[in-house]
């Protein structure tokens, strides 16, 4: 196991967070009437995005971190009233920095 230096551990942590809280408030719409098609394409947009940060944060050596900015760029370019995945990305660490 190889843990990331704590400003890019606190980045990872950020961007999960942004994203559970997103997936949380979009749940909270769909629970009446349903998720929406662009709704229900947040949510797996979200979750791609951020399904291998624990995998990434317990491998760091293995981490691609341009890939993994450019996926929450990515999803924050198609959903831009969604979690700005990047930008607590990238807030958390230089906060930590």
């Amino acid at each position: 196991m190889s843990l990331p230096p704590a400003p890019k551990l606190a980045a990872c942590l950020a961007a999960l967070e942004r994203a559970a809280i997103r997936l949380r408030l979009l749940g909270y719409r769909g629970e009446v009437d349903g998720l929406p098609a662009d709704a229900a394409a947040e949510v797996a947009a979200l979750a791609d995005a951020v399904h291998n940060l624990p995998y990434l944060i317990q491998h760091w050596d293995r981490c691609d971190e341009h890939l993994l900015r450019w996926m929450l760029k990515d999803c924050d370019s198609r959903f831009p009233h969604g979690g700005e995945l990047l930008a607590a990305y990238e807030h958390a660490e230089a906060k930590a920095g």
